[in-house]
């Protein structure tokens, strides 16, 4: 099998126990054919991949999320809560294609990329989502950021939470601003 799978890092000033949006960084790399480092430090998304050699090299800079008709939608479409359900039927009318891989990393790389939107909603029986705040939602979303995107839980910017504990989940949707302005 040939499966990607990543690691994500925030960087913060101080506690972690504050919102996002202070991160002065934050990266993943993802392991799969390729592996790839992207990364911000607040002046624009950049990527490198690793060389033979073991040498990361810059293979483009200021990355913006372009704006394209593709989902990735977690949980199980049979636990989907009521509103996102109608979400995502409305992606589906309006001609997104579905592009799930089921690692957080590569369908955020993907969307990163290509563009769209990914959701892992709060679903049945675990409506405060299963992605954590700190050290999933929060780096990815500064990326995502500031590569012209946005990211929400369905009704805040993730970036503006002020979290309360380190083991606080969330529901997440992530990509081009256009749909989820």
């Amino acid at each position: 099998m040939n499966l990607a799978v990543g690691t994500i890092i925030g960087i913060y000033p101080g506690s972690v126990l504050e919102p996002g949006n202070t991160m002065v960084a934050a990266m993943y790399i993802l392991y799969g054919p390729l592996t790839t480092l992207t990364m911000t430090t607040g002046n624009g998304v950049h990527d490198f991949v690793m060389d033979e050699k073991g040498t990361f090299i810059l293979t483009k800079q200021d990355v913006k999320i372009p704006d394209e008709k593709i989902y990735a939608p977690g949980a199980l479409r049979k636990d989907y809560l009521p509103q996102h359900a109608k979400f995502i039927e409305k992606l589906e009318k309006e001609g997104y294609k579905l592009r799930f891989s089921g690692s957080f990393v590569a369908d955020m790389h993907q969307i990163l990329h290509k563009g769209g939107v990914f959701t892992y909603p709060g679903y049945n029986g675990k409506e405060s989502g299963k992605l954590r705040l700190l050290f999933e939602a929060n780096p990815m979303g500064k990326i995502i950021t500031e590569a012209g995107g946005a990211i929400s839980n369905g009704k805040v910017d993730i970036l503006s939470i002020k979290p309360d504990a380190i083991d606080i989940r969330t529901p997440i949707y992530a990509g081009g601003r256009r749909r989820l302005s």
